[in-house]
């Protein structure tokens, strides 16, 4: 986890990242202390931060330092189909091997009978599937309807594995088995636990969250759930999407900044996949591909950053979707 060297006199701890919080002791100048989440104050004056330490909160100058996880190397990668029986189209397949990137498959159905045929040996990622149908599941009733698809990618030799996907919408869990972030990392917690035991060399990744508008609304989620699992993720998973349609320099740039600024907050000692990526509104097929081959030469070059999932599975979408020309096929 990233490090601070306090710079003033003497610094508060605080109980809570207020300044009206009650005092609970205080850093010496030139005390290191670890960071284990930092949230911005609006008062706060220029350069300074609320860093959560093992002890509390301060408010201190805080510079991010460079990646220094395990080292990654960048793969652009394809996201499977939503539904397994799309895998049975002979179109989708020929344009997979056409394409010829790494897949990130989902963990439901059959879609692990394709994972001798589409695997690649430089990258992989099962997101653990469950139908979040707007009722309240426990952690174990998640894993005893995931578990045996889980265990069968497991057996073939899946390790990366994202847990769940887009906590902070209702369609995925909101507002039923968890009401907001702090529940969802106590829940999460539980759930890694369990996969952990049954997939003891599991590499576990942090789930890509829905950005919202504006993108960075995901981070009060995530600010609240991360304390309670970032000791348990391997890795961290990131949703981003560009909406610009008429210029592909400015629709790279938003993406790539999103998974900049995002890196610095969470993943600077783990590695970071951008496991859904794509400019989600109409745009021609030429567009969209200068667009991702920008992204791809930006982030190749961030050390750290995994892997680039395009986001294009939905070959027969429904009309909202069909309407911002995701799917490549349908």
């Amino acid at each position: 986890m990233p490090k601070v060297t306090i710079t003033s006199a003497t610094l508060n701890i605080r109980e809570q990242p207020s300044a009206a919080s009650k005092a609970i002791g205080q850093y010496e100048q030139g005390e290191v202390v670890t960071v284990q989440a930092r949230v911005d104050g609006k008062y706060l004056r220029s350069g300074l931060h609320w860093l959560l330490t093992d002890q509390g909160w301060i408010a201190e100058k805080y510079t991010q330092p460079v990646y220094g996880g395990p080292d990654v190397v960048f793969t652009p990668a394809m996201h499977a189909p939503g539904s397994d029986w799309m895998w049975q189209n002979p179109d989708l397949q020929a344009m997979l091997r056409q394409v010829n990137l790494p897949i990130k498959f989902l963990s439901i159905g059959f879609n692990g009978d394709y994972w001798a045929a589409f695997n690649k040996p430089t990258f992989h990622l099962v997101r653990i599937y469950w139908p979040s149908d707007k009722t309240k599941w426990s952690p174990l009733e998640v894993w005893e309807y995931a578990k045996a698809g889980v265990l069968r990618f497991y057996s073939l030799g899946a390790r990366k594995f994202e847990l769940l996907n887009e906590p902070n919408l209702q369609q995925e869990g909101l507002g039923y088995s968890w009401k907001n972030g702090d529940e969802f990392g106590r829940w999460l917690a539980e759930f890694a636990g369990i996969v952990r035991q049954n997939c003891p060399d599991a590499q576990l990744y942090y789930p890509g969250l829905s950005p919202g508008v504006p993108w960075t609304n995901q981070f009060a989620f995530t600010d609240a759930a991360w304390p309670h699992v970032q000791a348990m993720m391997y890795g961290i998973c990131q949703h981003a999407y560009s909406g610009t349609t008429n210029n592909a320099a400015v629709a790279a740039a938003d993406v790539v900044t999103q998974v900049r600024e995002f890196q610095k907050r969470y993943a600077l000692e783990r590695p970071l996949i951008i496991s859904e990526c794509s400019v989600n509104r109409a745009a021609s097929a030429a567009y969209k591909a200068q667009v991702y081959r920008r992204v791809e030469q930006e982030l190749a070059t961030i050390p750290g950053v995994e892997a680039l999932v395009y986001f294009i599975s939905h070959w027969e979408a429904p009309p909202a979707q069909a309407a911002h020309q995701e799917a490549w096929l349908g």
